[in-house]
């Protein structure tokens, strides 16, 4: 992924319900092999972007993200999360879902990569959401299990 080094080990992916994690500071996307490795890719990848582009802001407004994730996604949200923490995995959840072309497309605006940088997601910039929409792309919600 663009500027993260992607490695398949660590010490933690032997804990049972870890499938992946950013390891912050240095740039690096841990994918464990198990679960959806795709997913655990793009959520891991998208705490990445948060972490060394975004600088912690949001990208995605709420209403967007509460209206995107689904009633599981929701209620781990509310059980696993402290508030402070919900937007920003949120975000890499449901930034998981995108297609590859989408998801690729937010990270390099994200990043300043493209013509139309750091242009969050929201219902006062519409042009933005266009990018983004949940209705115009694939969802995969079956493969959820990667997170």
């Amino acid at each position: 992924m663009r500027g993260f080094r992607v490695l398949r080990e660590h010490p933690r992916c032997y804990e049972r319900q870890l499938f992946g994690l950013y390891v912050r500071g240095r740039r690096e996307v841990i994918v464990c092999r198990k679960g959806n490795e795709l997913n655990t890719l793009l959520h891991e990848g998208w705490h990445g972007v948060q972490a060394m582009c975004l600088r912690g802001e949001p990208w995605i407004s709420s209403d967007i993200l509460r209206s995107g994730l689904g009633w599981q996604d929701q209620r781990e949200l509310d059980l696993l999360y402290k508030p402070s923490e919900r937007n920003r995995e949120a975000e890499a959840r449901y930034m998981a879902n995108k297609s590859i072309n989408e998801y690729f497309k937010a990270m390099d605006q994200a990043c300043g990569l493209s013509p139309r940088a750091a242009t969050p997601v929201g219902p006062e910039n519409p042009t933005a959401e266009l990018i983004l929409r949940q209705d115009q792309l694939p969802i995969r919600r079956g493969e959820m299990n990667g997170r």
